[in-house]
């Protein structure tokens, strides 16, 4: 009951707002006929002003589901053709492509270099870490070796200065011994006294 009163009041607000004929038939449940108008003789009237019109101009004239749905697939698709040629002016020409091609291209190399640059700097960091843990190595086999004493004689002074220098340089050393050179700076003497013998 509820709902065929407000089916009577928008088909009466339908009228109002669009100023147009507005006819609604239905049937209850117990087979009670309802209309809008409440009016009899209107709604007689209203049908025979149908039934009198041309069939053509009333199937031109008839809105339902079926031409919405038609009108707005009509709508869609003109939207759609728009659209695909505005995308067609859009394209880029033959010759802004083979810019955008050489562009690439450049960008491209220069990223190859950039990544030749930092694998050849990691290269040389990695190199230069194996380089000081080698010569940690080797200092600590020079420490290892007994020491020779090296005795500086200087005029001015009354006492030599001791120095501590390896013995690796190996038989050269032995040649050296003997042989006196002058200090750059000063005028004193650097002879290199060969290690002591050990008892047998």
């Amino acid at each position: 009951m509820k709902r065929r009163a407000v089916i009577k009041r928008k088909a009466m607000e339908l009228g109002k707002l669009c100023d147009i004929v507005t006819l609604l038939v239905c049937f209850g449940p117990r087979g009670q006929l309802e209309t809008w108008p409440e009016d009899r003789q209107e709604v007689r009237r209203i049908i025979e002003h149908y039934a009198s019109l041309n069939p053509d101009d009333c199937i031109k004239r008839r809105y339902d589901l079926t031409t919405f749905f038609e009108a707005h697939f009509k709508r869609l698709q003109a939207q759609v053709n728009r659209e695909r040629n505005s995308w067609l002016d859009a394209l880029p020409a033959a010759d802004s492509l083979e810019d955008l091609l050489r562009s690439l291209d450049e960008k491209l190399a220069a990223i190859e270099e950039k990544i030749y640059q930092v694998e050849l700097e990691e290269e040389e960091e990695s190199r230069g870490k194996d380089l000081e843990a080698c010569w940690g190595q080797h200092l600590q086999a020079l420490e290892a070796v007994p020491p020779t004493d090296i005795d500086v004689f200087d005029p001015s002074m009354t006492f030599p200065l001791s120095f501590c220098r390896d013995t690796s340089l190996g038989s050269g050393m032995e040649h050296l011994n003997a042989l006196p050179f002058e200090h750059p700076d000063t005028t004193s003497l650097c002879t290199i006294s060969p290690p002591a013998a050990t008892a047998a």
